[in-house]
């Protein structure tokens, strides 16, 4: 066993408070409650995502990892290629808790498989639990490097969510500027399910791939989800690109606009 003190690599964060403006009408027409739920635990998995595929690519001995500027320790067991990696971040500041990660090979190799689960992990004061696996599938014709993605009761305070996605790297590579990648998410078979803070059931179907742009703040900047919740549907437009944190809600007839900050 073996420990190093780093500082993790990526741009985890943004997966702050949710602020929501009405756009069309008041919001009060417009139940954005599942929509909101929906975003929290996507936009925070989103970013756990990207810096656990990030940090695992990256040789430990080079250190020079950042997640928000924050250092943790990092302690490794069991025989290569076949390791646990635990990062302990602490009990104070934005990151507090654990983060294990369970690798069946070297990372970097097609069809090894990163399980990820939590322990007291907390960001920005919102409990994250539940567990993600992340399976490296390799580069495709067009030299993209894709990963298969579970959430497997995935949950962010007392937000939860199940899903499959496919994960492509659209652009960039694996080099030390992360802010020259860009990704996308569409969905795998069945659509995602989750439940509310409220206890509503909801899915929800990715429709137009989900673009995570490291450039922005906000990191989701285009793409379009549908969901359906106690019989109504609602359609979430992150818009076409553009670095703003808006959201358009709609429920066919009204709409709204949420703001990620």
């Amino acid at each position: 066993m073996k420990k190093n003190i780093l500082v993790p690599a990526l741009l985890f964060a943004f997966a702050g408070t949710l602020f929501f403006t009405s756009c069309d009408l008041d919001l009060d027409d417009v139940d954005t409650k599942p929509a909101e739920s929906a975003l929290e635990v996507l936009k925070t998995f989103s970013d756990v995502i990207l810096v656990v595929d990030d940090g695992l690519h990256v040789d430990t001995a080079t250190g020079n990892k950042r997640l928000l500027g924050k250092s943790y320790e990092e302690t490794i067991s069991g025989e290569y290629p076949t390791q646990l990696r635990t990062w302990d971040f602490g009990d104070f500041g934005d990151l507090q808790g654990i983060i294990n990660i369970l690798l069946t090979d070297d990372y970097r190799n097609p069809m090894a498989v990163a399980n990820v689960t939590f322990e007291n992990f907390t960001y920005k004061g919102r409990k994250v639990d539940g567990m993600l696996s992340l399976e490296n599938l390799g580069a495709n014709d067009q030299e993209q490097d894709e990963y298969n993605v579970e959430l497997m009761s995935a949950r962010v305070g007392s937000n939860v969510l199940t899903a499959g996605w496919m994960l492509q790297r659209t652009e960039g590579g694996i080099t030390p500027d992360q802010e020259d990648d860009r990704f996308t998410i569409t969905q795998l078979q069945e659509p995602a399910s989750g439940v509310t803070e409220e206890g509503v059931e909801f899915t929800l179907d990715i429709q137009k791939g989900l673009f995570l742009d490291l450039s922005c703040e906000f990191v989701i900047t285009k793409g379009l989800f549908e969901m359906l919740f106690e019989g109504s549907v609602l359609r979430a437009d992150f818009g076409q690109g553009e670095c703003d944190g808006r959201v358009r809600v709609s429920d066919g007839k009204v709409s709204a606009d949420i703001y990620i900050k």
